[in-house]
């Protein structure tokens, strides 16, 4: 009872063209009872409802993760959840267009949540680096990421009945917020009908974020963010578990690492325009960092990473101390597509063994980031 559900059509270029003609305030859908099945098996027993023509979306938002919608930025996060193989975020996306900003979270909670936190002028004054006492959506969150301050985070409920949800906030202050969900088009899948190929998908205005028109940004506009899963309910639940991009050397609920990308790099105060029909630019796996072999390691450890097509930007990967100190650079230069793998033996780059603890090493390519923790001991 009080349950709302879409159903999430599409038509070709010629219907479009003819519902476009149609009166747009007064638009019904006329069905047989039983005709449309979800996929529990329930049938609609509706059989007229009111119509909502939504915009032109760069991607599908429902919250299923199709091979060939996110196809502009990718962070892959895959096998590292702290937690469970059912606590995981797989990924996190990122696409644009003149109207939206388009934010995925991709992956799965069981009984707990993700929070996003985005960044919309990094490096300024504004947003806060300390929500351990924010009045919506607080888990103990702190930023120690350079130039990282929150100006907007997103909060979803994953698989906890009739508490499933997600909600969109302002950020004002590091104690208030102001309720933003009215602003965005956003769609999660709480049941997990979509295993890891599931998770949450949001369009938010640039007007929303920066108060301007649409197509309109601060010139030279970057936009960093990164998501956490976390445990439940207030007030005791905290960030933990999995963080997209992982952490260099902080525990959760701290987070020390974040992804920036520039939207406006030509300079002309507009989203950079994306090729709407660009074919995915990595292979299915994308960019990837396997899990360290052996790992604990003495004296070495295998560091096996695949690289995808579509760019010929350098790859690095290199090794940081628990403090985010650069120890050792394994890679730095152009790779070919495909397969890799390296050897580090424990050394720093004039040579020296290096103490027994715990190391981060971080491959990145074409702005897309993926870090693994390595233990050494002795």
């Amino acid at each position: 009872i009080g349950a709302v559900y879409y159903l999430f059509i599409s038509v070709d270029p010629a219907h479009v063209e003819a519902i476009n003609a149609l009166d747009q305030n007064n638009l019904r859908m006329v069905l047989e009872a039983g005709a449309v099945e979800d996929d529990n098996g329930n049938l609609n027993d509706w059989t007229d409802g009111p119509v909502t023509i939504y915009q032109d979306w760069r991607v599908t938002i429902d919250g299923q993760f199709e091979p060939d919608e996110w196809t502009d930025f990718t962070l892959d996060d895959a096998g590292d959840s702290e937690w469970t193989a059912d606590n995981e975020i797989e990924a996190l996306h990122v696409t644009w267009d003149q109207v939206n900003l388009y934010v995925g979270i991709e992956g799965i909670v069981h009984g707990n949540s993700w929070l996003l936190y985005l960044d919309i002028d990094p490096g300024s004054a504004n947003g806060a680096t300390d929500l351990t006492a924010i009045d919506a959506w607080e888990r103990g969150a702190s930023f120690t990421a350079p130039g990282f301050a929150a100006d907007w985070q997103l909060g979803s409920y994953q698989h906890q009945s009739i508490h499933d949800g997600q909600t969109f906030w302002r950020i004002l202050s590091p104690t208030t917020t102001d309720n933003a969900t009215g602003n965005v088009e956003m769609a999660f899948d709480p049941d997990h009908l979509n295993g890891l190929d599931g998770g949450t998908e949001v369009a938010i205005p640039w007007s929303t974020l920066y108060g301007m028109g649409d197509n309109e940004v601060p010139v030279g506009a970057q936009i960093s963010l990164v998501a956490s899963i976390c445990w439940d309910p207030e007030p005791d639940g905290e960030l933990g578990g999995d963080s997209a991009p992982s952490n260099l050397a902080a525990a959760l609920p701290v987070i020390d690492n974040v992804w920036t990308l520039t939207v406006d790099e030509d300079g002309d105060g507009a989203p950079d325009p994306l090729d709407p029909n660009a074919a995915p630019d990595t292979p299915a796996a994308g960019l990837a960092l396997h899990p360290p072999y052996p790992n604990p390691f003495n004296p070495s450890v295998t560091l096996a990473f695949d690289v995808p097509t579509g760019s010929d930007q350098p790859v690095t990967l290199a090794v940081f101390d628990a403090r985010g100190r650069r120890v050792a650079v394994l890679v730095d230069g152009a790779l070919a597509p495909g397969s890799h793998a390296v050897t580090w033996r424990g050394r720093d780059e004039r040579g020296r063994t290096v103490a027994a603890g715990t190391y981060f090493c971080r491959l990145e390519h074409a702005g897309r980031a993926s870090t693994r923790s390595l233990t050494l001991v002795k």
